[in-house]
């Protein structure tokens, strides 16, 4: 008659091999029994396991470890395309908003010098600084938007659910904000526009695919 086979326990927060029907690790004091909601499917073994693991119980792979981003064969693609997408379009906004910045203060200060030259152009002084306050405002929210995405790339880097909602949460709002320009300004730059939705759109996609292997 064969013998049951034992199965090999491993600690899930230390990765030791403990003895079977244990109810703590007796090397890190870990409880072995305890029950988390919200679990994540061991990619070698597909045992469900609670999110905070470090190791698969079962077989004892290493699901994340602390301070380190998941290697590539460990990040889904589709998590880690967007998070490129995330960096890229983040260095593209707070560069483009830099940029702006620079020609804000060449017109305000060309501003200033020429009514000093020709008072009678005193009548485009506050039209041309209401514009200028409103120029001001976009940049600064161009520029926080692309500090956001750059955050939103690095933690998606690292697959964390933290950046997923980041990434959703920018993509909605980029959203919202495309709907709002065209019903009150009406479509200015279509292509632009009509692109920067498509890119909000597979972003989401990208992230929703990968959204289960996110810790």
């Amino acid at each position: 008659m064969r013998k049951a086979q034992k199965t090999i326990q491993y600690c899930p927060r230390c990765g030791m091999i403990v003895p079977e029907g244990s109810e703590f690790c007796p090397y890190c004091g870990c409880p072995l029994r305890e029950f988390a909601f919200g679990e994540v499917v061991c990619p070698r073994c597909g045992e469900s396991v609670p999110r905070e693991y470090v190791y698969c119980p079962k077989c004892g792979y290493a699901l994340r470890q602390v301070g380190r981003a998941p290697r590539l064969g460990e990040r889904p693609k589709s998590i880690t395309a967007a998070s490129i997408l995330f960096y890229v379009f983040g260095c593209l906004s707070m560069g483009m908003s830099i940029f702006g910045f620079i020609g804000y203060l060449f017109i305000a200060t060309a501003l200033t010098r020429g009514v000093e030259i020709m008072p009678a152009l005193e009548f485009l002084k506050m039209p041309t600084q209401a514009l200028l306050g409103l120029m001001l405002i976009a940049l600064v929210w161009t520029f926080v938007l692309g500090g956001l995405e750059i955050v939103a790339g690095y933690y998606l880097w690292k697959a964390s659910k933290s950046g997923g909602y980041l990434g959703l949460g920018l993509c909605v709002i980029s959203l919202i904000s495309e709907v709002l320009s065209l019903m009150f300004f009406g479509p200015l730059y279509p292509m632009v526009e009509s692109f920067m939705v498509i890119i909000n759109l597979l972003l989401i996609a990208l992230i929703l695919a990968g959204w289960r292997q996110l810790l």
